[in-house]
C-alpha cells in the first residue's frame, strides 16, 4: 500500500516538473528550414527611449545558409506603420550570429520586428521572412518574473513529496 502512494506521489512531481514554464532568454521564430532568434541587448527587455541592440541567430535545418550570401533586411513597424529599415551587417563574431542592429525605441509601445532574408548571388538557401511582436514599456516596474514563483511552487511542492516518501521510509524502518 504505501509503495502505491509513494509511486503515485513520484508520478505527479514528475508531472508538475514536466509541466513546469520555460523561461526563454531568445525569442524564437520560424519559415521553412530557418529558425531565426532574436536577442535584444539589454537583457531582452529594452525600454522605450534607451539604445537598444538587436542580434539575431539562425538556424538551418538543411545548412545552406550563409549569412554572407544573404540580403537580409531588418524592420521595424508600430501600429502597423514601418518606422525602420535596415540592411543586416554581415560582420559577426560568432559563426551561428549576424548583425548587431542599433535601435532605440521611441516610445512604449507594441513594436513588429520583422526580417527577410533572400539569397544573392551564389546563396543557396530557400528565402525567409520571420517576425516578432515586442512590448517595450517605460520602465520593469510594472512587470514580475512570474518563473520565480513557479520555481518556489515547485521546489516546495517536490520538498513535500520526498519528505513525505523519506516518512514512510523511516516509519518501515522502524517498524522492523
Amino acid at each position: 500500500m504505501r509503495y502505491r502512494l509513494i509511486l503515485a506521489l513520484l508520478v505527479v512531481v514528475g508531472v508538475l516538473f514536466l509541466k513546469a514554464p520555460v523561461a526563454l532568454a531568445h525569442f524564437p521564430a520560424y519559415d521553412k528550414s530557418m529558425t531565426v532568434v532574436l536577442h535584444i541587448d539589454p537583457d531582452d527587455q529594452p525600454l522605450a527611449g534607451q539604445p537598444a541592440r538587436l542580434n539575431f541567430f539562425y538556424e538551418d535545418s538543411q545548412h545552406k545558409f550563409n549569412p554572407q550570401k544573404c540580403n537580409c533586411q531588418v524592420t521595424i513597424s508600430e501600429q502597423g506603420k514601418r518606422i525602420f529599415k535596415a540592411q543586416v551587417p554581415l560582420s559577426s563574431p560568432s559563426p551561428t550570429g549576424f548583425g548587431l542592429i542599433p535601435y532605440t525605441f521611441k516610445q512604449p509601445d507594441v513594436y513588429k520586428i520583422g526580417l527577410s532574408g533572400s539569397p544573392t548571388a551564389g546563396g543557396d538557401f530557400a528565402p525567409f521572412n520571420v517576425s516578432w511582436n515586442f512590448r517595450v514599456p517605460t520602465d520593469l516596474s510594472g512587470y514580475s518574473d512570474s518563473n520565480k514563483y513557479y520555481i518556489v511552487i515547485f521546489v516546495a511542492l517536490a520538498l513535500a513529496v520526498v519528505g513525505t516518501i523519506g516518512y514512510f521510509i523511516y516509519k518501515d524502518l522502524k517498524e522492523a
